[in-house]
């Protein structure tokens, strides 16, 4: 039976990434098959030469799912004073380009990927205590962006597990949300470097992607606590 579900998450892969073509590569299928990925990934066995094939998916997809997060979620939600000052069009034809030419080379690479018949899934009983939990005192993008994904791993063995604890998975979802927001934020940042705004904005836009991240990190502090 647990066998049967895990490879329903294999299955699903499947249909994702024949789903992505088909769908023109939108920033929705994008985001299914990443998630479905990284889902698949933490249940494999360690050992399983598929694991690598999935941890290059997600690198080609990196950048794709970066530039649609800057597009979608963190200009939208900047002060509307900010937005005003930049040259909105002139932005979305230069994260376009690049996003198709990250497109392109996602392309390549799926038309020479070969998806094996069988794969080795890890025991349950590995899925128990792999990680470890700590404590942090300072935003610090290095290991607050190896801890998320941790956590990621922790999350998708304990919704596949046979005996679920509901509370840790919606403290762990939680806990991967609010790390996912620092890291897209800072992202976002370095997104905005590259398009070369003034300095002036860029401070402001800085200063206030900074003062949203150290919210969330307080955030991130009382949630991850619950867990230790």
């Amino acid at each position: 039976m647990e066998s049967d579900h895990r490879l329903q998450k294999h299955f699903k892969f499947q249909q994702r990434l024949q789903s992505i073509a088909q769908n023109n590569y939108s920033s929705e299928e994008i985001h299914n098959v990443r998630t479905v990925a990284r889902e698949l990934y933490a249940l494999l066995d360690n050992e399983e030469p598929f694991r690598s094939v999935l941890k290059q998916l997600l690198k080609h997809t990196n950048k794709i799912r970066d530039i649609d997060v800057f597009w979608g979620v963190t200009l939208p939600k900047l002060p509307y004073d900010y937005r005003q000052k930049l040259d909105i069009q002139n932005i979305y034809k230069k994260i376009e380009k690049e996003r198709q030419i990250n497109i392109e080379t996602l392309k390549v690479f799926m038309f020479s990927l070969s998806l094996p018949e069988s794969i080795r899934f890890a025991t349950m009983s590995e899925f128990k205590d792999t990680f470890v939990l700590h404590r942090f005192e300072y935003i610090d993008k290095k290991p607050l962006h190896s801890y998320r994904l941790h956590i990621k791993h922790l999350l998708y063995r304990e919704k596949n597990s046979p005996n679920q604890d509901i509370i840790v998975i919606k403290r762990l979802s939680r806990i991967k949300d609010i790390l996912g927001h620092i890291n897209d934020n800072l992202n976002a940042l370095r997104q905005f470097k590259a398009l070369g705004i003034s300095k002036h904005l860029l401070k402001e836009i800085k200063t206030f992607i900074y003062g949203e991240n150290e919210k969330l990190f307080r955030e991130f502090q009382i949630q991850n606590a619950k867990l230790l």
